[in-house]
């Protein structure tokens, strides 16, 4: 990739071809980055990212994030290439749910991996990355209000595996507080976004979308370049001194114990 804009910072972002990941990618590069977008589908380009892969400042790579050694070639490209990371975001994830009676051997080991494994195997290339370049660095998981909540059921899965990513987001920043590496998290609440209706009947929809919204204390779903917003603040000088913090981008879910969404 070529440097321009701003080229002493570099960010990998993984879920980039659809919502927060995707919104992420577009802030980023609106602030001058340069971005490798990562996403197991390939990128439906924007005319601002197609463009951007034109002069250099995005490189976008199809993988699965299961795939450790796919990943660690994410990161050993950026070192071979002689760039220097400066940022992580971890947005990949899937939010497969169901009884768990129910809920099979492959379901559940499919959602781990995924949502847990996906985001240590980022984590680690990110994180070795740092410690060879020896500089500081930024890493922004994406976690989950069901991760400390328990809604009425059929998250079991899903929120097993974002309440491991808040475990491992704070254990990494203590560990790696003293080489200047942050690592924080965003917790989005209900977003418009295609993860959120996945498995939701296209004719409730509309029903469910108002009656979610009426959960919110703010009264509305969010827009993913809300939570997307926090990211970049997570990343940005302005977060210098925050590490082993989650910010919570809920519309008040968390405050007001709303265990329905």
């Amino acid at each position: 990739m070529n440097a321009i804009g701003s080229p002493e910072r570099l960010v990998v972002v993984t879920g980039a071809a659809s919502g927060i990941g995707r919104e992420v990618v577009e802030a980023q590069l609106a602030l001058g980055a340069r971005v490798i977008g990562v996403d197991i589908q390939a990128l439906a380009l924007s005319p601002e990212q197609a463009k951007a892969i034109d002069n250099g400042q995005l490189l976008a790579v199809q993988l699965d994030v299961r795939d450790s050694a796919a990943v660690d070639a994410v990161f050993d490209g950026i070192v071979e290439r002689g760039e220097r990371l400066t940022g992580l975001v971890s947005c990949a994830g899937v939010d497969d749910g169901g009884p768990s009676h129910e809920f099979g051997d492959d379901a559940f080991r499919r959602v781990l991996e995924i949502n847990l494994f996906g985001t240590f195997y980022l984590c680690r290339g990110a994180l070795r990355t740092f410690v060879s370049q020896e500089t500081s660095g930024a890493i922004v998981c994406i976690s989950s209000p069901f991760a400390t909540v328990s809604p009425p059921g059929g998250v079991a899965a899903y929120a097993s595996s974002k309440g491991g990513v808040a475990a491992l987001t704070r254990n990494l920043a203590v560990e790696y507080a003293s080489r200047g590496i942050r690592v924080n998290s965003v917790t989005p609440g209900a977003t418009e976004t295609p993860l959120m209706w996945a498995n939701a009947d296209p004719a409730t929809v509309p029903r469910m979308r108002q009656q979610i919204a009426g959960e919110v204390p703010l009264g509305r779903i969010a827009d993913p370049s809300e939570p997307a917003a926090a990211v970049s603040w997570l990343l940005s000088d302005a977060a210098s001194y925050v590490t082993g913090a989650t910010i919570a981008c809920d519309g008040g879910v968390l405050a007001a114990g709303v265990l329905t969404l």
